[in-house]
């Protein structure tokens, strides 16, 4: 009996043993079974999706590159245009002077009087025609003079009209072809003519389109040659002719200028010429082996080609699969690891199975998969916090001595250096040399004491370019407090920190004369402890520029820049274009009476070069007052020059016991007394001026400016009484009724509306306290929008954040007026969290010919909607500033072009301009 229990025993425990050896087969057949099925669902979905991708990538990319081309192609005619049209202005000045000392045009030496203008592309030649079209003078080729040009010209009957049109005008550009038998080079040209001043002749010039085509081209080839993308920058263009000649071709330089129509692939097919079938479709995508960039290795490659019908040349670009076989080598090796893994803890399990009994066993294996499945859903979740992280962010993670033990692709990106280079090193790799060592000392000292460290860092890439970053460094504890290693997350924040540069730096310099601008006079006057200034402009220069135009009067100011910059006696000192014909020179603790004589003399010597320069018709003479104030600098020199401008004097030094300077003091009484009365009869009103959406033309907010009504009726401007009325108890009404009247006009209408608001008025309770009570009460707080004026003197911006909080809780908008106009520090003025910024009209007034203006405005508009802000333009007065405001990406625009300022809100629609 013994014997046979001892059997059951052991049958039982064989049993026992039994099934859970089966158990654990199966266990470890399934586990190997669902990672191999996994790894081949994964590796095709992994396929799909990088071909898909890849293949939308160089689509875009070659889209990219087209438009490109087609920009180049435009900008290369409008540079030709520019310089012939420069070139005949140029010349056309030169012969009207030489005319006018002939005094006749018949027995002029055209050729000689024109030869210093010959310039060494075909645009360099000249002509010259009689309002009959008859050819009085042609520098390419003699035989034409004496010929009508309507005889040599395609098309004669349209050229009728436009030498028509040109006798009306004086000036234009024209496209023509010469007869067939006249063409020596390129068929079609455009040609650009002026009118002679007093005779009944025009002078112009041409150029060959082929030739601005061909000029094209070459820049357009050069930019390819350069042009990389992608993660490991192996992305390139090249291009072929549609008859098989290659162009470019960055990789392989040596193909270009051959004919690549017979060409094999290393499977054998024809590359090009199953390429040219695809292009007879209309472009796509052509499958082949090339040799890969960075490892000269023929591979799998997929290339996107299209024709670029202007040229006739065919772009391509394309992507390799070893990209997708190194991440399917990443996946294989992830999913073997958590098999090996998987088989471990399934090992423990058998493990306890032969120690216990089947029983315990299985629910030992059942807590022990019950802890498994937690943990893989915190694992994987983990995964996805990661994933999310990498691709948002830069992160690297450091040992306690602060070496990289991780970093992540974007770091990689960002930083130029490789994984293999960064890990090991610490991040002095990238540190760069600017960065003060206070703040890497205050960085140390806060994570070493287990606390999270913010801020923003100036880093150095691999190719010496600079970065920047807004960096979170946190440390990592163990479950005894120590710190055992640090994780940083940043976000770069590059783009943001140049456009801010870019604009500072714009603002700090005169587009036209390269001198420091009012924002860097006040800046490099502020750290002086006794600065004296001199303010001059020309007098008359409004007549100058309506007699001899703005290109005229662009010299004298730029040249009056130069011989000032040169004047002996006025070096050590800084000179400055503050605006218009205004300049500023400064001087640091100089003597007064020597500063006065040394501008004197500038301004006699300077005003006689000119003369000398330009003839005696053109006398230029200057006007200047003088102050050496530390607070009131500019205003007190502004106020000498108005003085000396009064007494007819040509220097004014400023005093305030000098009552020659206060003579507009009975002036000011008399406004004061306008602003009382029109207070007391209930004639300060508000006039509405419309603001339009420039995507759908609706003039969807309207700004409400300030007006008096005189005893005769009279509407007065605020530029004429505001200033005066903000030294008086009166302005606080003044504002109090424009509140008033603007909520009542607006209490009814769907409309927003802004109400101009100075420092005086943010900080005057009453006013701010009126001003929410009565939008509130009338249901149009959540319309209003606050616009700041003078938005520079505001001085504790948390003070005015927490006054409009209670606005911006009740869903009104805060708009900064006037921006670009005496700023220097963008962060200060960034922290007051506003919702519009409102470009300022001396830069949207330039936008039609001034380039900087153009540069300054696209900064502006990019740094809004880096910070969450809509742009408005204001004073756009015609249709070529609209344009260009469009164009360059302005959400709303306002001026005289659209609707003056009435009375009463008027809904404006129109066609948007573009």
């Amino acid at each position: 009996m013994t014997a046979y229990k001892y059997s059951a025993s052991l049958l039982s425990l064989f049993a026992s043993l039994s099934t859970a050896m089966v158990f654990s087969a199966v266990v470890m057949y399934f586990v190997n079974a669902n990672a191999k099925n996994d790894y081949e669902e994964r590796a095709a979905l992994l396929e799909k999706r990088f071909v898909e991708s890849s293949q939308a990538e160089v689509k875009s990319e070659v889209q990219r590159m087209l438009k490109r081309m087609d920009a180049v192609r435009e900008s290369s005619v409008e540079m030709r245009k520019s310089a012939v049209a420069l070139r005949v202005a140029s010349a056309a000045e030169y012969v009207n002077l030489s005319l006018e000392r002939r005094g006749s045009y018949k027995s002029a030496d055209f050729g000689k009087t024109i030869s210093a203008f010959k310039g060494a592309d075909d645009s360099g030649r000249f002509f010259i025609v009689a309002e009959d079209g008859k050819i009085i003078y042609h520098e390419e080729d003699e035989s034409f003079i004496g010929r009508n040009i309507l005889e040599l010209l395609k098309g004669s009957p349209e050229l009728s009209d436009v030498l028509k049109e040109l006798r009306d005008s004086g000036f234009g550009f024209g496209s023509y072809e010469l007869q067939d038998n006249l063409v020596k080079s390129g068929k079609r040209r455009i040609g650009y003519v002026q009118r002679l001043k007093g005779v009944p002749l025009f002078i112009g010039s041409s150029f060959t389109v082929e030739s601005a085509e061909e000029e094209a081209k070459k820049r357009v080839a050069a930019s390819i040659r350069r042009e990389r993308y992608g993660k490991d920058g192996v992305g390139y263009f090249w291009v072929n002719t549609n008859d098989f000649q290659a162009v470019v071709h960055p990789i392989t330089p040596e193909l270009e200028g051959k004919n690549l129509k017979n060409m094999r692939s290393r499977d054998g097919q024809y590359i090009f010429q199953e390429i040219d079938k695809i292009l007879k479709n209309g472009g796509g995508y052509a499958e082949y082996f090339w040799p890969r960039p960075d490892t000269v290795v023929p591979e799998r490659k997929v290339t996107y080609v299209t024709e670029y019908k202007p040229w006739g040349w065919v772009i391509g670009t394309g992507f390799y699969f070893s990209d997708l076989e190194k991440q399917l080598e990443e996946e294989r090796r992830l999913i073997e690891k958590l098999v090996q893994n998987d088989l471990a803890e399934v090992k423990k399990v058998i493990v306890y199975l032969f120690l216990a009994v089947l029983a315990v066993g299985v629910f030992i294996y059942r807590m022990i998969r019950r802890l498994e499945i937690r943990q893989e859903g915190h694992r994987n979740l983990l995964e996805q916090y990661k994933s999310i992280l990498d691709k948002s962010s830069v992160v690297t993670i450091t040992d306690e001595f602060g070496v990289m033990t991780y970093v992540n692709d974007k770091f990689c990106e960002i930083s130029g250096y490789s994984r293999d280079e960064l890990l090991g090193n610490r991040h002095n790799i990238i540190k760069h040399p600017t960065t003060p060592i206070e703040t890497f000392k205050d960085l140390w000292g806060t994570i070493t004491k287990g606390r999270v460290w913010k801020g923003v860092l100036r880093n150095r890439r691999k190719d010496g370019e600079s970065f920047y970053i807004s960096a979170t460094i946190a440390p990592i504890l163990n479950r005894f407090g120590e710190v055992i290693e640090y994780i940083a997350c940043a976000n770069d924040i590059t783009e943001l920190v140049e456009n801010r540069n870019r604009i500072e730096e714009l603002f700090n310099s005169d587009s036209l004369t390269g001198l420091g601008s009012r924002v860097k006079l006040i800046n490099d006057a502020e750290p002086i402890e006794y600065p004296v200034l001199a303010i001059l402009d020309i007098r008359g220069f409004k007549q100058i520029n309506e007699f001899f135009g703005n290109h005229f009067a662009d010299r004298i100011l730029m040249e009056t820049a130069r011989e000032f910059v040169a004047f002996p006696a006025l070096s050590g000192y800084l000179v400055y274009r503050l605006h218009s014909d205004k300049f500023g020179i400064l001087a640091d603790n100089a003597d007064i009476l020597v500063f006065k004589e040394n501008i004197a003399a500038a301004m006699r010597r300077v005003g006689a070069i000119l003369q000398e320069r330009h003839g005696e018709d053109k006398r230029i003479y200057f006007t200047a007052g003088i102050a050496a104030d530390k607070d009131n600098l500019l205003a007190y020199a502004d106020m000498a020059l108005n003085g000396a401008k009064k007494l007819k004097q040509d220097i004014l030094v400023y005093s305030q016991a000098d009552n020659r300077i206060i003579a507009d003091f009975e002036e000011n009484l008399e406004i004061i007394r306008k602003v009382s009365d029109a207070l007391k009869n209930d004639r300060v009103t508000a006039y509405y001026q419309p603001i339009i959406d420039l995507k759908t033309g609706d003039s969807e907010k309207y700004e409400c400016l300030m007006r008096i009504i005189d005893e005769n009726g009279d509407v007065i401007s605020p530029a004429k009484f505001l200033d005066i009325s903000k030294k008086t108890n009166m302005y606080p009404r003044l504002t109090a009724r424009v509140i008033e009247k603007s909520v009542a006009a607006f209490k009814n209408l769907p409309y927003h509306f802004s109400i101009n608001l100075s420092v005086e008025d943010i900080f005057d309770r009453d006013t701010m306290d009126y001003l929410f009570t009565v939008a509130k009460n009338n249901g149009v707080l959540g319309r209003l929008v606050i616009e700041i004026v003078e938005s520079q003197e505001l001085v504790n911006i948390d003070e005015t954040n927490r006054i409009f909080e209670k606005f911006k809780s009740g869903g009104a908008k805060i708009s900064i007026d006037d921006f670009g106009a005496g700023f220097s520090n963008f962060d200060y003025l960034m922290n007051i969290r506003a919702d519009y910024l409102k470009i300022d009209a001396s830069i949207v007034k330039r936008v039609e010919d001034d380039e900087a203006s153009r540069e300054i405005i696209a900064s502006i508009v990019s740094l809004a909607k880096h910070s969450g802000m809509r742009t408005v333009a204001e004073f756009i007065s015609n249709e070529n500033i609209a344009r260009e405001i469009s164009l360059l990406g302005v959400d709303y625009g306002q001026g005289y072009f659209y609707g003056k300022p009435e009375e009463k809100p008027v809904f404006i629609s129109q066609a948007i301009v573009i």
